[in-house]
């Protein structure tokens, strides 16, 4: 069951669950988030725009909590290299992928921190497989993170071992990723946010990996932190199964390779557009 999120004029249906957390101290300073679970297996309010067969959509393949996540991916497909050999993947042989998921309006504070939970087997490079989030004011787009951050491994991609076309993979893990909001230019705070995912593929190569799957994902609410006692009671009897847990470490993964910046010159690859 979904409830209606009634605050600073922020309107349509959000996730079932708001929770009060002690996870992180910024978040503490809000006391309120929303936590995005997709166990009723829908995007419970977030928007997906898209090209493509592969797209944004519910999945109960892989969860971090309950029975779905949402999954950038394209259903039917059983070519999977990684990590799961068989599993669906993000592949289409003719087209390119991109699509955008986002989430309903809500409001935020520069001391508020978004944070999701990721698995994924994407490519590494800069150019290509590209991923990034959001935050989003009427025409502005900000960008707040992008794939090339710390939690993710490098490895061989299983379509072309040994070039320079790497895969950036959670290895079937789940890792969590924090970004806190700050002050992104040209964004009023004061005023309603949504946030987005993007994904984009760029070319049609190396794709037959599993893409990404996103859970948990926790946006604030905005409304002021509740008393202690209150939010610990919230907390303790909420029962989204989520599992609360330390924020990232910083650092990449012992074995990171920088992403390319330019193909090699024996490999063809699509220009980006």
């Amino acid at each position: 069951m979904l409830r209606r999120l009634a605050a600073n004029g922020a309107v349509a249906w959000v996730a079932p669950e708001i929770l009060a957390t002690k996870r992180a101290s910024a978040m503490a300073l809000s006391g309120c988030y929303i936590d995005y679970n997709f166990d009723d297996g829908t995007l419970q309010g977030w928007t997906e725009n898209g090209t493509g067969p592969a797209r944004w959509q519910p999945s109960s393949l892989h969860t971090f909590s309950g029975s779905h996540s949402a999954w950038f991916g394209r259903a039917g497909t059983t070519d999977s290299l990684h990590p799961v050999a068989g599993q669906p993947s993000y592949n289409h042989p003719n087209r390119r992928g991109r699509a955008t998921m986002t989430s309903p309006p809500t409001t935020a504070s520069a001391t508020d921190v978004v944070c999701f939970q990721v698995r994924l087997a994407i490519e590494n490079s800069a150019q290509y497989d590209r991923f990034r989030f959001y935050i989003v004011q009427g025409a502005t787009r900000v960008q707040l993170w992008d794939k090339h951050q710390p939690g993710f491994t490098v490895i061989d991609h299983p379509q072309n071992p040994g070039s320079q076309w790497d895969l950036y993979t959670t290895n079937g893990a789940w890792v969590e990723v924090d970004i806190t909001i700050g002050t992104p230019p040209g964004i009023n705070l004061a005023n309603p946010v949504q946030f987005e995912f993007d994904f984009q593929t760029v070319d049609r190569q190396y794709n037959r990996t599993e893409g990404i799957y996103l859970d948990n994902i926790m946006l604030p609410c905005g409304v002021a932190a509740p008393p202690a006692t209150t939010a610990s009671r919230r907390e303790s009897g909420s029962g989204s199964g989520l599992s609360l847990n330390s924020p990232a470490s910083s650092g990449f993964q012992p074995g990171y390779r920088p992403p390319p910046k330019v193909p090699a010159p024996d490999v063809a690859r699509e220009a980006p557009t």
